[in-house]
């Protein structure tokens, strides 16, 4: 654990709990068993004893809304046994992720639609939803405007157009929403660290668009986004390259060096982890468990030094069987491979009581 680098914690965060986990609703269509909106609840109950703070991704990004005025079933699902545990008193909060497409359609429309009659369709459906200001302000803590952004084709000039529009729409409704942030996730982040600076034009121009469309009632106005990353550790042993603590750092550092160098750019941003786990694929069930379980380690440090965390997301609730090879096992709660029936949490991993 040599040249540990020095992290930065976050003085603001959305989340009252910082520590939460991924699950994808779309991984219940690839299995057998019952309905996929059966299953999502089952398995979102099972999440749920463990983790306060949940990330759903790949949701909230159907043009049919426009039309209906309503969320896909699956959606519907997820949200449903999340609102279930907070109306009986047991607090979950809701990092509400939208498909890629979605995106293009807030900033621009299309030839059937203009964007502000996506952005009102896509937020009228979520309130709709809920039917209770309240409890969906309680729930949705930030809206994630796609996954990955730097692997798409979203442009800068669509984002900060879809972030402008759909705050508008947020802060135009009757019920008044404009304090719920909209940030996006990144896939490769520029860094620095003692073998250089390593910087991603796609993903610099995506975060400086970012920082400068964010809106002083988001997160007491600090900016945020999502990193994801997957190492095999969390320190790294040579000198913490690729660890997920050295990896923090190194985007951290580069931050700082380009705002203080390019005020232009605007890098005033602090990243939190939107993505972090291990594939137990090909018989690694105990590197999974241990890589999980040094995660809560270094989370816990933070916590002792610092009195919290960097908000960070687990990958993920569930295996998805159907993923490219690499992928299909990295949920930390085991279930039926064929039904996808849940069957509790994975062998030697332990979650920490203060996660809850």
């Amino acid at each position: 654990m040599q040249n540990k680098p020095t992290i930065t914690v976050p003085k603001h965060s959305p989340f009252t709990q910082r520590v939460g986990i991924n699950y994808d609703a779309w991984a219940t269509n690839w299995y057998t068993g019952a309905s996929s909106e059966a299953m999502v609840t089952k398995q979102i109950d099972t999440i749920l004893p463990d983790f306060a703070t949940i990330h759903l991704y790949r949701l909230c990004g159907w043009t049919e809304i426009v039309s209906n005025n309503d969320l896909d079933p699956v959606t519907q699902s997820v949200l449903s046994a999340v609102v279930a545990s907070n109306q009986s008193g047991v607090t979950v909060e809701v990092s509400l992720g939208t498909s890629n497409g979605l995106v293009p359609l807030l900033a621009n429309g299309d030839g059937t639609y203009s964007a502000a009659k996506y952005c009102s369709a896509w937020l009228n459906a979520l309130v709709g939803f809920f039917n209770d200001t309240a409890m969906l302000k309680q729930t949705i803590k930030v809206i994630t405007l796609g996954n990955e952004l730097d692997t798409s084709s979203v442009t800068p000039d669509e984002l900060g157009k879809a972030m402008d529009n759909l705050y508008a729409a947020l802060s135009a409704h009757p019920d008044d929403y404009s304090s719920i942030p909209l940030s996006i996730s990144l896939s490769n982040m520029s860094l620095t660290n003692k073998w250089g600076t390593f910087a991603n034009s796609t993903s610099d121009n995506l975060m400086a668009t970012v920082t400068a469309h964010w809106k002083s009632t988001w997160n007491h106005g600090q900016a945020f986004l999502f990193a994801n990353h997957y190492p095999k550790w969390i320190y790294d042993p040579n000198g913490n390259k690729n660890g997920l603590d050295g990896y923090l750092a190194g985007v951290q550092a580069y931050n700082a060096d380009t705002h203080k160098s390019n005020e232009g750019k605007a890098y005033d941003i602090d990243i939190y982890v939107g993505e972090t786990g291990y594939t137990a694929e090909s018989g690694k069930e105990a590197d999974e468990a241990t890589y999980i379980n040094d995660l809560f380690g270094w989370l816990e440090a933070q916590r002792s030094a610092h009195g919290n965390c960097i908000p960070l997301f687990i990958f993920e609730g569930f295996n998805e069987p159907k993923k490219p090879a690499g992928q299909q096992a990295m949920g930390i709660y085991d279930c039926d491979k064929t039904t996808g029936e849940p069957e509790g949490l994975k062998a030697n991993i332990s979650i920490p009581k203060w996660v809850k």
